[in-house]
């Protein structure tokens, strides 16, 4: 191994959700933008160094006892072929079933330099058969949503997404027979990008040309009218916790929020919410994967870094040297991991073993979009 062996006390609480809540303790590790490069070097995402980061992440995650491995997007440079062999033969080390959603950086573009993988070949690899999808964990019910492939090519100059009026029905359709639903897609959701842009505000740098979820919107309303509480992303490289729903309100009695942005609180009771949680990249500042714990108690989210001091010091700056993106986010992400936890709405009684209850595989229930 080229990476950190990290110890379990290396994680910490990035979050406590009351819901999702479920009857047997589920454990899922969330890896988002591990970027896989073999034939690039340099830029802020160090791409000499994303084999190593992303092999430390599941050399990791196999000491953690997990159910399943999800990935909400790219998990290569560009989409080449040579990449997805790569990230195929680092997999063959994990040992959890593992699940994806493409990123914008998994799919074929216009102004690519080379020929990209074809999505049946995504499905193929990385999904139970089809896109999107409904797994079942362990009780806990998963959905896979494709924010990054449009049928009609309306994504292939852009690095926006967007995720389709059929399958939005879809998960409106499945969710009604789920008893503990979950989603997972790689573009954020406008909360998450409001903050973005808030925080690129006061710093005086913009931080709107990030690309976006053209209908964020409408996927909002969807989850939230069909009572999935927690939907998981990736996309902009940071850990990140946002609520959708009516305008923040103060927290309720007993909330725990102790950050100081404005919209990490939790709308009027009386709402339908949805909690999105972002997961940070392996490749670029800060580097770590997510452990996702629900279990009756409500739902427990721990950021796991995967690179010692010293490579997280040359992430930083390697981030510092790119755009003001690029620095607006690593501001961003060392304010966010210094802050942790950004949310905490119940308090823990007792330790929460490391061992879940069960791992079966996932069985799974796939309808194709």
């Amino acid at each position: 191994m080229r990476g950190l062996p990290l110890r379990h006390s290396a994680s910490t609480v990035m979050a406590r959700l009351a819901e999702p809540t479920a009857a047997r303790h589920t454990r899922f590790a969330i890896v988002a933008d591990p970027h896989v490069s073999t034939r690039a070097s340099g830029s802020p995402k160090q791409f000499d160094r994303t084999e190593a980061r992303f092999e430390t992440a599941i050399e990791d995650i196999n000491s953690r006892g997990v159910n399943a491995v999800l990935s909400v997007g790219d998990l290569t440079k560009d989409g080449a072929p040579w990449d997805f062999d790569r990230v195929d033969d680092l997999l063959s080390e994990l040992d959890a079933p593992f699940l994806a959603v493409p990123g914008n950086h998994d799919v074929p573009k216009t102004f690519d330099d080379h020929r990209s993988a074809s999505r049946g070949r995504f499905v193929d690899r990385y999904t139970p058969g089809s896109l999107p999808y409904h797994v079942g964990i362990n009780g806990v019910d998963v959905f896979g949503l494709d924010s990054a492939w449009m049928p009609d090519g309306d994504l292939r100059e852009s690095h926006d997404g967007r995720i389709t009026d059929s399958q939005l029905g879809w998960l409106a359709s499945r969710v009604e027979s789920a008893d503990c639903p979950i989603a997972f897609t790689h573009h954020n959701l406008p909360p998450t990008a409001r903050q973005a842009e808030a925080s690129g505000v006061a710093s005086g740098i913009d931080m709107s040309t990030v690309p976006i979820m053209r209908n964020g919107g409408a996927v909002m309303e969807t989850l939230a009218a069909a009572g999935v509480p927690l939907v998981l992303t990736g996309h902009i490289h940071l850990p990140g916790v946002a609520f959708h729903g009516q305008q923040p309100t103060e927290p309720a009695a007993g909330t725990i929020t102790p950050t100081a942005d404005p919209l990490v609180s939790r709308p009027t009771a009386d709402s339908a919410t949805v909690t999105e949680i972002t997961a940070p990249s392996t490749c670029t500042f800060p580097q770590a994967y997510l452990l996702v714990d629900i279990d009756s108690r409500g739902t427990t989210v721990r950021y796991v870094p995967v690179a010692s001091e010293r490579e997280s010091l040359a992430a930083y700056r390697a981030r510092l040297d790119g755009t003001d993106v690029d620095r607006g986010q690593a501001a961003l992400g060392a304010i966010r991991t210094a802050q942790f936890p950004l949310v905490e709405e119940w308090l823990p009684t007792g330790p929460l073993s490391l061992e879940p209850t069960s791992s079966p595989p996932p069985g799974s229930t796939t309808v194709d979009d």
